[in-house]
Protein backbone atom coordinates (compact mmCIF):
# COMPACT_ATOMS: atom_id res chain seq x y z
CA UNK A 1 0.00 0.00 0.00
CA UNK A 2 1.25 3.48 -0.83
CA UNK A 3 0.07 6.43 1.27
CA UNK A 4 1.05 10.00 0.47
CA UNK A 5 -0.45 13.40 1.22
CA UNK A 6 0.87 16.65 -0.26
CA UNK A 7 4.16 16.62 1.68
CA UNK A 8 4.13 12.97 2.70
CA UNK A 9 4.40 13.77 6.40
CA UNK A 10 1.50 15.09 8.51
CA UNK A 11 -1.62 13.42 7.15
CA UNK A 12 0.38 10.49 5.84
CA UNK A 13 1.76 9.98 9.34
CA UNK A 14 -1.78 10.07 10.77
CA UNK A 15 -2.91 7.34 8.40
CA UNK A 16 0.13 5.17 9.09
CA UNK A 17 -0.16 5.51 12.88
CA UNK A 18 -3.89 4.71 12.79
CA UNK A 19 -3.20 1.66 10.62
CA UNK A 20 -0.40 0.40 12.89
CA UNK A 21 -2.37 1.07 16.09
CA UNK A 22 -5.55 -0.65 14.86
CA UNK A 23 -3.47 -3.72 13.99
CA UNK A 24 -1.74 -3.58 17.38
CA UNK A 25 -5.08 -3.20 19.20
CA UNK A 26 -6.46 -6.22 17.41
CA UNK A 27 -3.35 -8.40 17.89
CA UNK A 28 -2.22 -7.37 21.38
CA UNK A 29 -5.19 -5.60 22.94
CA UNK A 30 -3.09 -2.47 23.62
CA UNK A 31 -1.95 0.62 21.73
CA UNK A 32 1.14 2.82 22.10
CA UNK A 33 0.49 5.92 20.01
CA UNK A 34 3.27 8.00 21.55
CA UNK A 35 6.04 5.52 20.77
CA UNK A 36 4.61 4.76 17.33
CA UNK A 37 4.72 8.47 16.39
CA UNK A 38 8.16 8.82 17.95
CA UNK A 39 9.46 5.89 15.90
CA UNK A 40 7.95 7.26 12.66
CA UNK A 41 9.49 10.67 13.35
CA UNK A 42 12.90 9.08 13.86
CA UNK A 43 12.68 7.88 10.25
CA UNK A 44 10.96 10.87 8.62
CA UNK A 45 10.67 14.40 9.94
CA UNK A 46 7.20 15.83 10.71
CA UNK A 47 5.30 12.57 10.60
CA UNK A 48 2.15 13.67 12.41
CA UNK A 49 2.82 17.34 12.01
CA UNK A 50 0.40 19.13 14.35
CA UNK A 51 -1.10 18.74 17.79
CA UNK A 52 -4.53 18.55 16.15
CA UNK A 53 -3.39 15.57 14.07
CA UNK A 54 -2.02 13.87 17.19
CA UNK A 55 -5.33 14.42 19.02
CA UNK A 56 -7.22 13.17 15.96
CA UNK A 57 -5.22 9.91 16.02
CA UNK A 58 -6.25 9.35 19.64
CA UNK A 59 -9.89 10.15 18.83
CA UNK A 60 -9.92 7.82 15.81
CA UNK A 61 -8.32 4.93 17.73
CA UNK A 62 -10.67 5.44 20.68
CA UNK A 63 -13.70 5.45 18.40
CA UNK A 64 -12.53 2.36 16.51
CA UNK A 65 -11.83 0.44 19.73
CA UNK A 66 -15.09 1.42 21.42
CA UNK A 67 -17.41 1.20 18.42
CA UNK A 68 -15.90 -1.63 16.41
CA UNK A 69 -17.20 -2.38 12.94
CA UNK A 70 -20.68 -0.95 12.60
CA UNK A 71 -21.10 -1.32 8.85
CA UNK A 72 -24.31 -2.80 7.54
CA UNK A 73 -24.81 -3.84 3.91
CA UNK A 74 -27.53 -1.63 2.40
CA UNK A 75 -29.49 -4.70 1.35
CA UNK A 76 -29.72 -5.80 5.02
CA UNK A 77 -30.42 -2.41 6.60
CA UNK A 78 -34.16 -2.96 7.04
CA UNK A 79 -33.80 -6.29 8.86
CA UNK A 80 -30.79 -5.19 10.93
CA UNK A 81 -32.59 -2.00 11.93
CA UNK A 82 -35.63 -4.03 12.99
CA UNK A 83 -33.44 -6.36 15.07
CA UNK A 84 -31.52 -3.45 16.63
CA UNK A 85 -34.79 -1.89 17.83
CA UNK A 86 -35.95 -4.99 19.69
CA UNK A 87 -36.32 -4.10 23.34
CA UNK A 88 -34.89 -6.49 25.91
CA UNK A 89 -37.59 -6.68 28.60
CA UNK A 90 -35.06 -7.38 31.36
CA UNK A 91 -32.80 -4.40 30.66
CA UNK A 92 -35.39 -2.16 28.97
CA UNK A 93 -32.73 -1.44 26.36
CA UNK A 94 -32.02 -2.31 22.75
CA UNK A 95 -28.87 -2.66 20.63
CA UNK A 96 -29.60 0.65 18.88
CA UNK A 97 -29.87 2.45 22.25
CA UNK A 98 -26.56 0.90 23.35
CA UNK A 99 -24.90 1.90 20.09
CA UNK A 100 -26.16 5.47 20.55
CA UNK A 101 -24.76 5.55 24.12
CA UNK A 102 -21.38 4.48 22.77
CA UNK A 103 -21.57 7.12 20.05
CA UNK A 104 -22.24 9.78 22.68
CA UNK A 105 -19.22 8.58 24.68
CA UNK A 106 -16.85 9.21 21.76
CA UNK A 107 -18.44 12.47 20.59
CA UNK A 108 -17.20 15.59 22.34
CA UNK A 109 -20.02 17.59 23.92
CA UNK A 110 -20.22 21.23 22.95
CA UNK A 111 -20.66 23.77 25.71
CA UNK A 112 -22.80 26.88 25.36
CA UNK A 113 -19.69 29.07 25.23
CA UNK A 114 -18.38 27.02 22.27
CA UNK A 115 -21.30 28.34 20.17
CA UNK A 116 -21.38 31.99 21.26
CA UNK A 117 -21.65 33.43 17.73
CA UNK A 118 -24.62 31.22 16.86
CA UNK A 119 -26.29 32.36 20.08
CA UNK A 120 -26.04 36.07 19.31
CA UNK A 121 -29.55 37.55 19.03
CA UNK A 122 -28.91 38.73 15.46
CA UNK A 123 -28.20 35.11 14.41
CA UNK A 124 -31.18 33.37 16.08
CA UNK A 125 -33.34 33.49 12.96
CA UNK A 126 -30.58 31.80 10.94
CA UNK A 127 -30.70 28.70 13.17
CA UNK A 128 -33.45 26.22 12.33
CA UNK A 129 -33.12 24.54 15.71
CA UNK A 130 -31.38 25.96 18.76
CA UNK A 131 -30.24 22.43 19.68
CA UNK A 132 -28.06 22.17 16.56
CA UNK A 133 -25.50 24.97 16.54
CA UNK A 134 -22.05 25.16 14.95
CA UNK A 135 -19.09 25.76 17.25
CA UNK A 136 -17.32 29.11 16.80
CA UNK A 137 -14.03 27.41 15.88
CA UNK A 138 -15.64 25.74 12.83
CA UNK A 139 -17.60 28.64 11.33
CA UNK A 140 -16.96 29.43 7.68
CA UNK A 141 -16.04 33.02 6.94
CA UNK A 142 -18.51 34.49 4.46
CA UNK A 143 -17.98 37.59 2.39
CA UNK A 144 -21.16 39.24 1.20
CA UNK A 145 -21.40 41.25 -1.99
CA UNK A 146 -24.34 43.38 -0.85
CA UNK A 147 -22.66 44.55 2.37
CA UNK A 148 -24.84 42.53 4.74
CA UNK A 149 -23.65 43.18 8.30
CA UNK A 150 -23.68 39.55 9.44
CA UNK A 151 -21.58 36.86 7.80
CA UNK A 152 -22.96 34.08 10.05
CA UNK A 153 -24.46 30.92 8.61
CA UNK A 154 -25.49 27.81 10.55
CA UNK A 155 -22.80 25.59 9.10
CA UNK A 156 -19.53 24.06 10.22
CA UNK A 157 -16.38 24.15 8.15
CA UNK A 158 -14.48 20.89 8.12
CA UNK A 159 -10.73 21.36 7.93
CA UNK A 160 -9.12 19.50 5.02
CA UNK A 161 -6.73 17.53 7.25
CA UNK A 162 -9.59 16.30 9.45
CA UNK A 163 -11.74 15.56 6.43
CA UNK A 164 -8.90 13.59 4.83
CA UNK A 165 -8.05 11.68 8.01
CA UNK A 166 -11.73 11.03 8.78
CA UNK A 167 -12.39 9.74 5.27
CA UNK A 168 -9.27 7.58 5.36
CA UNK A 169 -10.15 6.20 8.80
CA UNK A 170 -13.70 5.42 7.66
CA UNK A 171 -12.43 3.75 4.50
CA UNK A 172 -9.96 1.70 6.55
CA UNK A 173 -12.58 0.67 9.10
CA UNK A 174 -15.07 -0.22 6.36
CA UNK A 175 -12.53 -2.31 4.46
CA UNK A 176 -12.27 -4.72 7.41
Amino acid sequence: MVVHCSAGAGRTGCFIVIDIMLDMAEREGVVDIYNCVRELRSRRVNMVQTEEQYVFIHDAILEACLCGDTTIPASQLRSVYYDMNRLDPQTNSSPIKEEFRTLNMVTPTLRVEDCSIALLPRNHEKNRCMDVLPPDRCLPFLITIDGESSNYINAALMDDQYKFCYEVALEYLNSG
